[in-house]
């Protein structure tokens, strides 16, 4: 199986545990284990996010980008995949980087 077919399927070779994979897709300082423990201490997870009319950064990860477009990141990664979503994420070292310009403009939100 070729490397991008491997990635696409959202396998890990040697992960067998599915959120063991998911954490290793996790592609910013947001992962998993910050988002579960966070919910622990009763915080909303939008507290950890900047909001868009605010975020300076020219590209999101894949966690903060799948927030604002209020969907799974396991969507997002779908949309990479099959190159099938509205918008069309960068890779940066084989991370996901969507661009947040995109995203206000899907979004329909000024900056």
């Amino acid at each position: 199986m070729n490397s991008k077919a491997h990635h696409c399927a959202g396998q890990r070779q040697g992960v067998t545990d599915p959120a063991a994979a998911r954490e290793s897709d996790t592609q910013g300082p947001i992962n998993a284990a910050t988002l579960a423990a966070h919910e622990k201490r009763g915080g909303s997870i939008s507290g950890l996010f900047t909001p868009l009319e605010r975020e300076t950064r020219a590209a999101l990860d894949t966690e903060s980008a799948a927030h604002h477009l209020n969907r799974e990141p396991q969507t997002l990664r779908v949309w990479a995949c099959r190159q099938s979503g509205p918008i069309r994420p960068l890779r940066i070292h084989g991370r996901l980087a969507w661009p947040t310009d995109a995203i206000r403009q899907l979004l329909g939100v000024a900056q």
